[in-house]
This record gives C-alpha cells, structure tokens and sequence, in this order.
C-alpha cells in the first residue's frame, strides 16, 4: 500500500477536519463522520499530495467503473479504504479525548 499523511486538526471539541491526499467514496465519508465523536466533522480530499480514489472493497469488485483502475484512479489497495477510515476514527477520538486543538 502507498503510504501517505492523514491530518486530523480541531478547534476545541465542537469542530474538527480531516485532511487526506485521496478523494473517497462516500461511503468512507459517511463512516468518518459517523464515527467522530465530534459533533461537526469536515473532510477536507485531495490534500497534501495525491493518490487517486479511495473506492470500497464492492467496487472493485463490480464490472465497469473508472475508479479502482490501478494506477490511472487510484495507487491504493482494496483494503486501504477501511484503514484510512480506522486510522481516521482512531485519531479524531484521541485528539477529542485531549480536549480538542
């Protein structure tokens, strides 16, 4: 898997952004924000860097579709997408645990 920089940042423990180098599937979106315990989180894609989409395991599964080809939409694995959405809940309930920015 290509390594790249996650940057998670807050004001207090009312607002945070998440920022990442790849544009994600909303399914990822939707699973960082539910799963940030602040209340209001905004992602903030195709920062510091690039590397493609970041697709769900089903789509690249399914036939068709641009985004999972290797190396024209997207550098990653399949199984990077529920990493980046771990590591993103990971680091947002620690920063909020530490009273925010």
């Amino acid at each position: 898997m290509k390594a790249f920089t996650v940057i998670v940042v807050s004001q207090g423990q009312d607002w945070a952004v998440v920022s990442l180098p790849c544009e994600l599937f909303i399914e990822h979106s939707l699973s960082i924000e539910a799963g940030s315990p602040f209340p209001h989180t905004a992602l903030n894609t195709l920062a510091n860097g690039h590397c493609g989409y970041l697709p769900t395991v089903e789509a690249f599964t399914r036939t068709g579709g641009y985004e999972t080809k290797h190396l024209t939409s997207t550098y990653l694995v399949p199984e990077a997408g529920e990493e980046v959405v771990k590591t993103c809940i990971e680091m947002l309930t620690q920063l909020y645990a530490e009273g925010g920015g």
